[in-house]
């Protein structure tokens, strides 16, 4: 998909949260100018690759970012990397798409690997990707669903995740906006914003009973963030 945009011009985000370094993605991209590659994940582990000062050659220099964390951080350090590291690179970057790479084995009870994040980690991280999304590209962002080893904690997770792309950041007002809304309208967007995840619950639960015998391809309320669901 990365690729695709890119040789039509775009300019691509490409966030990874598996717990695996994405080092296909990455070496795919590593002298590609067009693409910024961010992987955020624990090491040491298998691969083995993502070290921090791998940053891309050539054009693609300083266009691949490599987070490694220790085992047993939590969303908290993942958000703080977002906010101290990504979103300035993502701000001079200023991409046409978002593209996550939603793997789920970060979650703390997950055998593979040794990391404390919590479904509502998830949902915090991609609040800040959707978010990112409006500001740059018009909501447009694309998830594709990755590792993810422990059932319950899996489903937990991308369900935190599909609500926080079903809620359009656009909606939800500024400090100064919210400055300006009377009791009335700051009721109204609230009302809204509930009713869109009551909705995006609602079509969970279809698709857990559906997912074995058909794959769905998703859009939520927003008109582009769009979720592939196998």
């Amino acid at each position: 998909v990365a690729a695709s945009l890119a040789a039509e011009g775009e300019r691509v985000l490409v966030f990874d949260y598996d717990a695996h370094h994405g080092n296909g993605t990455h070496d795919i991209f590593y002298a590609d100018p067009r693409v910024l590659f961010v992987s955020i994940h624990q090491w040491p582990l298998y691969p083995g690759t993502g070290r921090h000062d791998e940053m891309g050659e050539g054009a693609g220099h300083g266009f691949t970012m490599n987070i490694p964390v220790p085992p047993g951080a939590t969303g908290d350090v993942y958000l703080a990397a977002f906010d101290t590291l990504v979103a300035p690179r993502a701000a001079a970057f200023q991409p046409t798409w978002v593209i996550v790479s939603a793997g789920f084995d970060a979650h703390r009870d997950d055998p593979l690997a040794a990391m404390r994040l919590t479904a509502s980690s998830y949902g915090a991280i991609t609040s800040l990707l959707t978010e990112a999304a409006a500001t740059y590209c018009q909501g447009r962002l694309v998830s594709v669903l990755e590792g993810g080893y422990h059932l319950d904690g899996l489903s937990e997770s991308v369900e935190a995740h599909l609500l926080e792309l079903a809620v359009c950041p656009r909606d939800v007002p500024g400090p100064r906006q919210l400055a300006r809304l009377g009791g009335k309208s700051l009721r109204t967007l609230m009302g809204k914003q509930r009713v869109q995840r009551l909705a995006i619950g609602r079509m969970l639960g279809r698709i857990e009973v559906a997912a074995p015998q058909c794959r769905n391809s998703v859009a939520g309320p927003c008109a582009t963030p769009s979720v592939c669901i196998e």
